[in-house]
C-alpha cells in the first residue's frame, strides 16, 4: 500500500509541474513557507490554529523540495543524472541545515531580550525569507525543463524492478 501511495503521490507532482510550470509549483511550496512561519509569528493564536498550520509543511516539502528534485532530474542530462540528484541532495540536505543552523543561533542572539527567546522576531524573520524567495522564483526563475520528458524511464531503476519481481 504505501508504495502505491509513493507512487500516485509522485505522479501527481509530475502532473502538478507540467500543468501549472515548475516554477509556479516552486513559488507555491515557497509562499507556503512564508504563511507557515508568519502565522507562527503571531501571538495570542489558539493551538488549535498553530497545529493545523503544521498541515502548511506538506505543502512546503511537497511543492518545494519534492519540485526541486523533479526539476533537477529533468535538466541534468542523462549520463549525469544521479550524480545531480546527489550533489543537488548534499547541498538541500546537509548545507540547508548547516546553514540554517547557524543562521537560527544569529536570529535568536539578535531577538534574545532578557533570556526571552525572541520567537516573534524569529518567525517574521523566516516569514520573510519565505516572502523574499517566492518574488526571486517569480522574477528570476526560468524553466529550463520546458518540453522535457519527466517520466522517462531510468533504465538502472527498471533493471533493479525486474529483479526484484
Amino acid at each position: 500500500m504505501p508504495e502505491h501511495a509513493t507512487e500516485s503521490g509522485f505522479a501527481y507532482k509530475v502532473e502538478l509541474c507540467q500543468t501549472l510550470g515548475v516554477r509556479t509549483v516552486l513559488m507555491v511550496g515557497a509562499a507556503a513557507y512564508f504563511l507557515r512561519y508568519g502565522i507562527w509569528a503571531l501571538d495570542g493564536l489558539p493551538v488549535s490554529v498553530m497545529v493545523t498550520s503544521q498541515a502548511l509543511h506538506g505543502v512546503c516539502y511537497a511543492c518545494f523540495f519534492a519540485t526541486a528534485f523533479i526539476y533537477v532530474d529533468r535538466i541534468a542530462p542523462k549520463e549525469i543524472q544521479h550524480s545531480a540528484q546527489t550533489v543537488f541532495g548534499i547541498i538541500i540536505l546537509g548545507g540547508g541545515p548547516l546553514l540554517g543552523g547557524w543562521l537560527q543561533g544569529v536570529l535568536i542572539n539578535h531577538f534574545a531580550v532578557d533570556g526571552d527567546t525572541g520567537f516573534t522576531g524569529l518567525w517574521s524573520t523566516l516569514s520573510m525569507i519565505g516572502l523574499a524567495t517566492t518574488v526571486f522564483l517569480f522574477f528570476l526563475f526560468r524553466d529550463e525543463s520546458r518540453g522535457a520528458d519527466p517520466t522517462r524511464p531510468d533504465p538502472e531503476a527498471e533493471a533493479l524492478a525486474a529483479e526484484t519481481h
